[in-house]
């Protein structure tokens, strides 16, 4: 499953099973002891913004040969918008451990403007996980609003030794300037 590596792999108390069933999330490292796992909840959580985290116009030169956007660039993209959205919730210097479960439904051509919206799903004790879902409004018609790709990546918080270290809650909430 997604985030496999995050989970418990037991069935017993602290399980994924168990932690669903109560509403929460688990985040920890393999093989980290049941008793300093991290568990979270949804109100640890920061809500979702009600805009995405970047937007781009697709240009010329991101294009591959068939003459669609290059899927490494909209997997940049990804990579940006959710360290975005990391940061937002109290992550200071993060690199990023896993993209999972990269879909790309539809193409990406050049004139669309691409929104990338994120959710984070997990914050754990030096990991967040974020959902990238990208839209395109395409060049043809500004109007139209297609799914084009979804991804899950999980970024670690990093100390200045460079080292995992724990998540600090940003003050001020995270909440996006006006």
């Amino acid at each position: 499953p997604p985030f496999g590596h995050l989970l418990p792999a037991s069935r017993g108390e602290g399980s994924r099973a168990s932690a669903l069933s109560l509403g929460r999330g688990w985040c920890g490292a393999p093989g980290e002891e049941l008793a300093t796992r991290h568990y979270t909840t949804r109100m640890d959580i920061l809500p979702k913004w009600n805009e995405p985290a970047i937007r781009v116009l697709m240009m010329p030169r991101d294009t591959n040969a068939q003459g669609t956007i290059f899927g490494g660039v909209i997997l940049s993209y990804i990579d940006q918008a959710g360290a975005i959205e990391a940061r937002r919730q109290g992550s200071k210097v993060m690199v990023t451990v896993a993209m999972d479960e990269i879909v790309f439904h539809q193409p990406v051509f050049v004139g669309d403007l691409i929104s990338f919206w994120c959710e984070t799903i997990r914050i754990g004790t030096t990991s967040i996980a974020v959902k990238v879902t990208v839209e395109a409004n395409r060049y043809n018609n500004p109007q139209q609003k297609v799914l084009v790709t979804e991804a899950q990546v999980v970024y670690v918080n990093l100390g200045e030794d460079r080292k995992p270290e724990p998540i600090r809650r940003a003050a001020g909430g995270g909440q996006r300037a006006g």
